[in-house]
């Protein structure tokens, strides 16, 4: 009865007369309290204008739950020609936040991936980065966790946010494991194609974590005494000094954007 061969003839046979609507939409109904197949869920889409709002929800609710790419599309095709409001799109797809938000990111900057995810995180701020990104927030960087304390454009004017996907279009002045003023390390972050480029304000030297080259400071205390222990459990720290004051990184892929101060920033 669910099997998309089935729901095919159905409406093969709805379309030729031989189906009365009253029966066709008996039979909706009864799909809408059952487990569909994602082919079925597809199939019911595609007809979305012949059948019950209740089923064609259920439908997307279906495949967004199942990892369906076409269940973010729908959704935001849905969100574009006003079918579903932001509150009701959050609500659609809080159960699996995870895969759409990491779906929506891929569709930024499109306006309406950017409303649904910036709608997501303020209701779930722990599970979804935020989209748009502002002086206060925290940033991962070749040389460690910072707070973001100013954002700058390529010509050096000061900005008051700027789109998560488009953070290779600024610098950052940021302050490293702004947590903490006893360890903080005023730093510029220079996001330009794959190469980032760390100037440390105060100078060199600075020591660059060898165990992971993820971490860097200008007093290897830090390095050794702290993230060494909190990151590496504290066995025999390896690091290599920059005498320049200057960290280049190509390829780094792991930038990313919290609300609030990370969990270890020490990492």
């Amino acid at each position: 009865m669910k099997q998309p061969d089935w729901v095919r003839k159905v409406l093969d046979a709805l379309d030729s007369g031989e189906l009365e609507p009253n029966s066709f939409r008996r039979y909706q109904e009864e799909l809408c309290y059952v487990a569909l197949p994602l082919g079925t869920c597809n199939l019911l889409l595609d007809v979305r204008g012949h059948i019950l709002h209740k089923l064609s929800t259920h439908c997307l609710k279906t495949l967004l739950g199942e990892n369906s790419p076409r269940g973010v599309e729908v959704l935001l095709e849905w969100l574009e020609t006003g079918s579903l409001d932001e509150e009701q799109a959050t609500a659609l797809c809080k159960g699996n936040r995870l895969f759409v938000s990491k779906e929506l990111k891929k569709k930024l900057p499109d306006p309406y991936s950017v409303r649904l995810l910036d709608c997501l995180h303020r209701q779930f701020p722990r599970d979804i980065q935020p989209v748009w990104i502002h002086p206060g927030y925290w940033v991962r960087t070749p040389a460690g966790w910072g707070k973001i304390k100013e954002i700058l454009d390529r010509q050096g004017k000061s900005a008051p946010k700027f789109l998560s996907c488009d953070y290779h279009k600024y610098q950052l002045k940021v302050e490293l494991r702004g947590h903490d003023p006893r360890v903080t390390e005023s730093v510029q972050v220079d996001f330009y194609e794959d190469i980032v480029t760390i100037t440390f304000l105060n100078g060199g030297p600075v020591y660059i974590c060898e165990k992971c080259r993820k971490f860097a400071t200008g007093d290897r205390s830090l390095l050794t005494d702290q993230h060494d222990v909190m990151v590496h459990e504290g066995r025999q720290p390896r690091y290599s000094p920059n005498p320049g004051g200057i960290v280049r990184v190509r390829g780094f892929e792991r930038t990313e954007f919290l609300h609030e101060h990370p969990t270890n920033p020490w990492e």
